[in-house]
């Protein structure tokens, strides 16, 4: 599936997460290791790729306007790098019954599963958590909080019968794996990927 990102969407959050971060990011070392050697705006753009890949996928999934929606799955899966060993965590004061821990792609497929035929998503407030470090794996790691409005519409046949809107607060793992290789002129070059690891979903109202 040829995915279309539409940067323009988000770019005013990913920039006041550019800002926070670059408020925080003082390049020093710590206990966890060494600071990511990136600058801001690199992280910024990969991290607003990613997330527009994920609103694609999720709007696909929720909305069921796929034909092939394993191929979405799939698709969503690639952006946790296929490591089904991460979690998505859902939780609600209010309504203990959504209150849930799946692996990441048991969460996919039960998204496709929901009985929704259309699906709006916003993503918003991005802060970064803590610096991005680089840890024992050699990838480096960090955490982003952001907000999710979530609206989908239920019908039944050609009938619309409600629509449901709710607000969460999120906080994911960002993964950065960086790997050296001999480009096309013969020299030495990076290839950077930034992936999605544990996310924890608070579900507001």
């Amino acid at each position: 599936m040829k995915r279309i990102v539409l940067v323009i969407l988000v770019l005013a959050p990913f920039f006041t997460y550019a800002q926070k971060s670059a408020e925080k990011n003082t390049g020093k070392s710590n206990k966890q290791g060494t600071s990511l050697k990136l600058d801001d705006v690199t992280v910024m753009k990969m991290l607003n790729q990613k997330m527009e890949m994920l609103k694609e996928d999720l709007t696909l999934l929720v909305g069921k306007k796929a034909k092939n929606l394993d191929k979405v799955i799939q698709n969503a899966f690639e952006l946790w790098n296929k490591d089904n060993s991460k979690f998505v965590t859902v939780t609600s004061a209010e309504d203990k019954k959504l209150n849930t821990k799946e692996h990441v792609l048991d969460y996919l497929k039960a998204m496709s599963k929901l009985p929704y035929k259309k699906a709006d998503i916003q993503y918003g407030d991005f802060t970064l958590v803590n610096n991005i470090t680089k840890g024992p794996d050699g990838k480096y790691h960090g955490f982003v909080e952001f907000t999710q409005e979530f609206t989908a519409t239920i019908e039944k046949g050609e009938s619309k019968l409600g629509t449901l809107t709710d607000f969460s607060k999120r906080s994911v793992e960002i993964i950065i794996e960086v790997t050296d290789y001999v480009n096309k002129n013969g020299q030495q070059d990076q290839k950077v990927e930034l992936f999605f690891g544990n996310m924890a979903i608070q579900v507001l109202k």
